[in-house]
């Protein structure tokens, strides 16, 4: 029992770094400037003969390939601890990324500063007032119009419905 506690708890962290680390990411698109997105990192990797297509059997090849690699006792399986190995390898670089962007000096740590300053100003950004604050419906609309869909499923500026 306590093993199994203390797995959840590493997945849960490894987990929360995960979402740490991508929350500040570009999302599918083209990286920035000198970055990769997730959609180049994951396209590198399926394209194992590197003539820049994609085919099912090279995705499939790379997946099953990655499983095996994780499958440690050749079951067949993998098991929640074998996938936390898994899910932090895959994890570590954009982890690493995001504590050298959060490292504003580069000396090897985060002080309490640099961590908050990506938040610093979160509040006057998603549209309320430092004292007076946003609602949770605020944000929502902050963020439906980051990604150009509004509540009702349609596209942001659209006059027909989503179902077309």
């Amino acid at each position: 029992m306590r093993k199994t506690i203390l797995v959840l708890t590493a997945l849960g962290l490894v987990v929360g770094v995960a979402a740490v680390a991508t929350a500040d990411s570009r999302g599918w698109g083209r990286g920035g400037p000198g970055g990769e997105s997730r959609l180049d990192r994951m396209f590198e990797s399926f394209d194992t003969n590197g003539d820049g297509r994609l085919t099912q059997s090279e995705v499939d090849g790379y997946r099953t390939e990655r499983h095996a690699t994780f499958d440690t006792d050749g079951d067949g399986t993998l098991t929640l601890e074998e996938f936390t190995v898994m899910w932090t390898d895959a994890t570590q670089r954009p982890m690493t990324r995001r504590f050298q962007r959060l490292d504003a000096d580069a000396n090897g740590f985060i002080t309490i500063e640099e961590f908050n300053e990506p938040f610093a100003r979160f509040v006057s950004r998603a549209g309320g007032d430092a004292e007076t604050g946003v609602t949770r419906d605020d944000l929502e609309e902050r963020f439906e119009k980051r990604r150009g869909y509004g509540r009702d499923g349609r596209r942001m500026g659209s006059d027909t419905d989503a179902d077309g």
